[in-house]
């Protein structure tokens, strides 16, 4: 699992143009000694493996769906030092400098800067170059810890006529000194806002809240009391069969801002449409004019709006039908997507029931409507039929 750390306060600042890098105060230890987060999984605005950019969205979300860390995506952080002395006999001359640190780098609300790596930025991940002089030959190796750079370049010196195994042994030795030497060692610190962070496809899985009604032929039914096997409608009258339903729950003192739903009003999207109040997860697509827009991507702040994590008094329930095909269903008269796999069904907390029924299962082909699950990409026409105005409101609404 990748990890998160909060950097120290204060070595990066947003004045609001720029990042603002200040290390006069800050030293490798600062880094190494922050506590590493482990998170399990990106929350992101898209229902698919994506790509952020500066400004994107992003909370790092735990094995029960708690958020760990919110905020936005800022780009690529590196962290080096210059070459420093490591003090041993005489015998020996150490030289040793840090294989740069390279991070994703969030800023949550509160201007705090936190790096996202694959192993944690603490002591025992820190990669070094280190050069050793004895008898005035140079032996450089690289490693991915102290400890085995260490072990390595002792075993070359070793070679070295008469001094060679006093040596290694120094060198062998030598850990704590290394690390002392970079713990104190001067820094240099940059942010690149143009880098990008590349990620698979497990994103937070769109959903309906528990509560929405699901359009069948005998009448609309709550989707929490719908089974596999029942019968539903599709938007243009056609009966398809619940091939399963993934069951998600939030618990609402953990909730991150991007698994809030988002609230579609009564005729938010025309006459009795919905004809009764929809929630959705900010990432469910609704269909609108052969358009598959994310929820998120309608708030206008109005009609239709982003819950609010003090709106909450009870854990969040996310459901989400799959049929043979990726359909358009109507959720409380609202055409709105099926479920379509995109490596997501493991987020459902019954993903092994899917498994288990149909292990030999393959992935559908996603319908043919073009996807819109940022504000950029909606149309102005679409914007002023929504309401969208301010490109600021709502969680899915990174450019």
């Amino acid at each position: 699992m990748p990890y998160v750390t909060e950097l120290p306060d204060g070595m990066i600042t947003f004045d609001g143009d720029a990042y603002v890098i200040d290390t006069n105060s800050v030293s490798l230890i600062n880094i190494t000694s922050a506590e590493d987060a482990e998170f399990s999984l990106y929350d992101v605005d898209a229902t698919s493996g994506t790509t952020l950019s500066n400004g994107d969205n992003l909370s790092l979300v735990d094995e029960d769906g708690g958020a760990v860390v919110s905020g936005t995506y800022v780009g690529d952080v590196t962290v080096s030092t210059a070459s420093v002395d490591v003090g041993l006999p005489p015998l020996v001359g150490l030289q040793v400098t840090l294989n740069p640190l390279e991070a994703a780098l969030m800023m949550d609300d509160e201007g705090r800067f936190y790096a996202i790596s694959e192993s944690g930025l603490d002591s025992s991940h820190l990669g070094v170059e280190i050069t050793a002089t004895v008898a005035g030959q140079s032996f450089t190796v690289i490693g991915a810890d102290i400890s085995s750079a260490l072990s390595e370049l002792a075993s070359t010196v070793s070679s070295v006529p008469l001094v060679g195994g006093a040596a290694a042994a120094l060198i062998e030795g030598a850990g704590n000194a290394v690390q002392g030497a970079l713990d104190v060692a001067i820094i240099t610190v940059e942010v690149d806002p143009e880098g990008a962070l590349d990620l698979d496809d497990d994103q937070v899985v769109p959903c309906f809240l528990a509560g929405t009604m699901i359009a069948t032929a005998d009448g609309e039914v709550p989707v929490e009391d719908l089974a596999v096997g029942d019968s539903i409608l599709t938007a243009d009258g056609k009966t398809v069969s619940v091939k399963w339903i993934g069951v998600k729950t939030i618990k609402f003192r953990k909730a991150g801002i991007h698994h809030l739903p988002v609230l579609i009003s009564k005729g938010a999207l025309g006459k009795n449409t919905p004809n009764r109040d929809l929630y959705v997860s900010a990432d469910h697509g609704i269909i609108i004019d052969d358009y598959v827009v994310n929820a998120g991507v309608m708030v206008n702040g109005d009609t239709i709006k982003d819950i609010q994590p003090d709106w909450l008094d009870r854990d969040i329930v996310y459901y989400h039908i799959e049929t043979d095909q990726h359909d358009v269903i109507r959720a409380n008269g609202t055409p709105a997507e099926s479920f379509i796999d995109y490596v997501g069904r493991r987020m459902f907390d019954n993903y092994k029931s899917y498994v288990e029924m149909y292990p030999d299962s393959a992935n559908i082909r996603e319908m043919g409507f073009g996807r819109i699950s940022t504000q950029r990409l909606l149309p102005e026409y679409l914007k002023e039929k929504l309401g969208v105005k301010d490109p600021s409101h709502g969680k899915s609404q990174a450019a």
